[in-house]
């Protein structure tokens, strides 16, 4: 009683060195719970340190946060203190916190509000409350001149505070876990980015089962994306997915969307659905391999010597290799209703030892470490689509595990002018090699392609052998190839024609993709310095997409043009029914949005 109330005592203490309008605190009249409140934190440098706000072990805490600040700059400048909207928020303009032993250092403050946290630490000198603030341009920044803010959003908003609820206990509080809904997303951990990692439905972490489709209702955090004569996607946010994958195939690149697709699998099952016992892939070819002639890189070799001569060669070199995927994550309605990554935004697969294509960029050993990759910020997902999904992130990051010292890497880029401020660079940490890739606006069509070795960092992994699956067991057959019965007319119709012209009608469609220059790039010499937005919550927790404020959802004129010329070179073979008859041409469709 004695310690707990000279504790308190230092508090209140500490607290006369601050402003009493800026930091507040109210006492419970048991005293064990402080409630903190910190009015118009500072906005104009990096970081400030409370040290009044201190934590002891146990200690419960509940941090909300909101209101507006100044950013500084022309027109209107004012913008949320915690989820900021407009260009750059996903880098610039949001508040950070650091709590010792809770926080990964100094990181976004969103993803720690309005839930449960415990110190678990032995108290120190550091056992006390950071927050900052991420901008490259302080000097303008604060509380002055009110606008309602980029995009209204801070409207009849306020000035920026935070709340941090501290509840002592003498004993390890027991821990709570939310009731989830079926589709909710949660996870235990987010990624550099803010992505959730290896996220789970909420049905699997409530009852150990995956969710069914049909309990999907409107009122869940998704939307829409679907094409004039198929559909629908329930589109959810990005995630990071770490598992085996394994190749299906190519979808037809005449009467289909020339997709490449396949399966990725875990061993905890995460983000499974009733329909399939896997996550399915999926990424457009002509906006990916096809880009990717000339480049003396795995994927090139993979478009031309195995997917271009069988299904079973592209199996040979991609099946059980061990991945790392970035992806839209949603549930595709037109087919079996299974959950998918699509489209793929990154993909990182690592060179199996045993493999016969094991030279890019060096032969994989069981020293080293080997991956295969691509990288960019949009993509479409499909015939039974519309336009883009944009990924409104410059800076995309991925954290290679295990990895030591880069030891070799072969990485390309497109070679225009508007392309030359794209760099990508590594930073080593205790546990693996961290990569960040700067990419021009998504709209811009940017990519980085190549191979990277590694250092294997000791002690890491399994280095003999890897699981293999048998994926012919696992993998679900479709009823029919075709996505409509309008292809299944268009195919029946172009096989009537002679070998000689189908090959000359695919050849005039493969020229309708421009391909640009291509140039090789080296690592930065210096890391970015680009806030992370890791979390790690120790336990399940839904999360919302809030880190990314923009819309997804854009249309794409670039393919629109694209599939009204191929429809066009398509008719020079067919008669002039099959015009009418069949839609090659895609109608942009604008998603509903449900909240």
């Amino acid at each position: 009683m004695k310690s707990s109330f000279f504790f308190i005592a230092s508090l209140l203490a500490a607290q006369c060195l601050f402003s009493q309008e800026k930091v507040n605190s109210v006492i419970s009249n048991n005293g064990n719970t402080i409630t903190w409140t910190i009015n118009e934190p500072d906005v104009k440098k990096a970081s400030e340190a409370f040290n009044q706000i201190r934590f002891q072990k146990n200690d419960e805490i509940y941090i909300t946060a909101g209101g507006c600040a100044q950013t500084g700059g022309s027109g209107k400048t004012w913008k949320r203190y915690v989820n900021p909207s407009g260009d750059g928020n996903a880098y610039h303009y949001f508040a950070k916190i650091q709590i010792p032993g809770v926080t990964s250092g100094l990181v976004r403050m969103e993803q720690f509000l309005n839930r449960k946290l415990i110190f678990t630490l032995t108290p120190s000198e550091s056992s006390y409350l950071i927050l900052g603030y991420a901008d490259d341009n302080y000097s303008d920044n604060g509380y002055w001149g009110h606008d309602d803010g980029t995009e209204n959003q801070c409207k009849g908003v306020g000035n920026a505070s935070v709340t941090i609820v501290i509840t002592h206990h003498t004993t390890p509080p027991p821990p709570t876990q939310t009731a989830f809904r079926d589709f909710d997303v949660v996870a235990t951990d987010l990624d550099e980015n803010g992505f959730p990692l290896n996220p789970k439905w909420g049905k699997q972490v409530t009852s150990n089962q995956s969710p069914d489709f049909k309990n999907l209702t409107s009122d869940y955090p998704f939307w829409r994306n679907s094409g004039s004569l198929c559909g629908t996607h329930y589109n959810f946010m990005p995630i990071t997915y770490q598992g085996q994958v394994g190749w299906e195939g190519h979808s037809n690149p005449v009467y289909d969307d020339d997709d490449y697709y396949g399966m990725i699998t875990r061993p905890d099952r995460a983000i499974y659905t009733t329909a399939r016992n896997y996550i399915h892939w999926e990424f457009n070819s002509e906006e990916t391999v096809d880009n990717w002639d000339g480049t003396s890189t795995w994927w090139n070799l993979f478009h031309h010597n195995a997917v271009d001569v069988s299904d079973n060669e592209a199996k040979s070199h991609m099946d059980n290799d061990s991945s790392i995927v970035i992806g839209l994550l949603n549930i595709d309605g037109q087919h079996d209703n299974p959950c998918e990554l699509h489209p793929v935004y990154a993909m990182f697969l690592q060179q199996q030892v045993v493999n016969f294509d094991n030279i890019f960029p060096v032969a994989a050993t069981n020293n080293n470490l080997v991956y295969h990759f691509f990288v960019r910020n949009w993509g479409d997902e499909g015939f039974c689509s519309s336009g883009q999904e944009y990924l409104y992130y410059d800076y995309v990051k991925i954290k290679i595990p295990g990895a030591g010292k880069m030891t070799a890497a072969t990485v390309y880029k497109p070679g225009d002018s508007k392309f030359a401020p794209m760099g990508w660079a590594v930073e080593y940490l205790p546990d693996g090699a961290l990569l960040t890739f700067h990419l021009n606006s998504p709209s811009d069509k940017s990519w980085f392609v190549g191979d990277l070795a590694f250092a294997r960092l000791p002690n890491y992994g399994q280095v003999h052998g890897i699981n293999q699956i048998a994926w012919n067991n696992i993998s679900k057959a479709q009823t029919t190839e075709f996505e409509t019965p309008a292809q299944e007319q268009l195919h029946n119709k172009l096989s009537a024609i002679s070998k000689a012209k189908q090959d000359t009608l695919s050849k005039q469609i493969r020229q309708l993709v421009q391909h640009g220059i291509i140039k090789k790039v080296d690592a930065e010499i210096s890391p970015f310095k680009i806030p992370s937005k890791s979390a790690h919550f120790k336990i399940f927790t839904k999360i919302s997409q809030t880190t990314i404020s923009k819309p997804m959802h854009a249309d794409d004129p670039e393919s629109n043009k694209r599939e009204q010329l191929k429809k066009q070179i398509i008719n020079k073979y067919i008669d002039s029914t099959q015009k009418r008859d069949v839609q090659i041409q895609k109608k942009v469709l604008q998603p509903a949005i449900h909240q």
